[in-house]
Parts: C-alpha cells; structure tokens; sequence
C-alpha cells in the first residue's frame, strides 16, 4: 500500500486521511503513479512543517503514531515491501518442460496474475531461476533452524540428495515416532519340542520327527 503523511494526524495507529492517509495498489497494473498536492487549509502549518512524506510499504507493516512518526518518522528509511510477480501469461500445463525453470526446481502457476513462478524443490535451496540454482540442503550440518535434521537420541543423520536419513548403530532399531534409537528386541527360547508323525505304508518309514524352537 501506498502512505502519504502530512503533520496534523490525531489518532496512533490509523491512517485516516487526517495528517495520514494510504490506499491500496492495485493488483494487475503495469504503472501506478501517485500525484500530491497541497490544500489550501495546510498554510496555517507550512512555515514549520513544509514536507510530507509517502513511501510503499507492505499492508500492515505500518503503523502510525503522530507523535513519532510526524517529525522525523522515526528515522526509519526502509520499509518491507512485496514483490508480486511472474513471468509470460501461459500456465505451466501450457508451457510443458520449456519453463526456464531450473534443474530441482518446480514449476507453479501464479495465483495472483497469468504466468508462472520457480520454486526450488523440497530439500533444495538457491536461485529456481538458474540452470543450477537449486542446491542440495545438507541438513545435518546446516544451521537453518527451518531445514536442520530431526534425529534425535543416539540417532545419526546421513545426508542424501533432497532429504536426509536417520540412522542407527547395530542392534538398534529407529523409532519412527521420534527417531531415536531403541534396541532390538531378543526373542527368548523354551526349548526343543518333538513331533512324531506315523506312517502306516510300507514304502515310508515307520515314524517321522520334526523337532522346531519355541519361543516366547
């Protein structure tokens, strides 16, 4: 949105068109001009406060205080903005595989206008834009708190291109639930238990065993 300030505003917080207004960008316009003039009710104040001022900034990073923001606006000189845009007016259907949309990197219709945007796949960072832009996260040594592994316990991670692994020593078993590592369980053995099957034909032998663990 687009502020214009002039130095006679009442209330904190509200850009009502008193010493501060703003209005919307609109969305889908290649050009936006905005024009200021003065009114002749502000000669009263312009011996002392000849300026204004007006700036973009994104919908609701702003919030005014006239006691602050009036004089010297607090000396602040950025102000977050959002870059809307994309490139052509075909959707990805229609372009196919000729985007310029990089390797590991995908393709997405815009939501707000025609066109299409790049987007780097998951466990992929960088540039989608680039022919190698996307890069491969090593998220077990990363510092990102956002891609950073989630292996816990006596649990190791191993790097693979795109995601991670965790992994655990011999004898362990990985908890899907928390990966971390819990040792195999040990079956426990009864003992030997014997079968006899009889057979009563000539051509088998009189008696057959079969003798199998039993375990707990």
């Amino acid at each position: 949105m687009l502020v214009v300030m002039r130095f006679h505003s009442k209330r904190n917080g509200v850009c009502s068109g008193e010493g501060c207004c703003y209005t919307p960008v609109p969305k889908r316009r290649k050009r936006f001009r905005i024009r200021s003039r003065r009114f002749d009710g502000e000669t009263s104040v312009s011996e002392f406060n000849p300026c204004f001022y007006a700036f973009l900034v994104e919908e609701g990073m702003f919030s005014f205080s006239p006691s602050q923001d009036l004089q010297n606006l607090r000396n602040v000189t950025e102000f977050p903005v959002v870059l809307d845009w994309s490139i052509g007016s075909r959707t990805c259907e229609q372009l196919g595989n000729t985007s310029i949309c990089g390797q590991n990197s995908l393709c997405l219709d815009s939501t707000t206008r025609t066109g299409y945007n790049c987007k780097c796949k998951a466990g992929y960072d960088g540039n989608p834009y680039l022919p190698d832009g996307c890069q491969d996260i090593n998220e077990c040594t990363t510092s990102s708190s956002i891609h950073k592994h989630n292996c816990s316990g006596s649990s190791s991670c191993e790097n693979m291109m795109g995601h991670f692994l965790c992994r655990c020593p011999s004898g362990f078993d990985l908890n899907a639930t928390n990966n971390s590592c819990m040792r195999k369980h040990k079956p426990e053995y009864y003992g030997w238990t014997q079968f006899s099957l009889e057979q009563p034909s000539a051509s088998w032998p009189s008696c057959l065993s079969l003798a199998v663990y039993n375990k707990k």
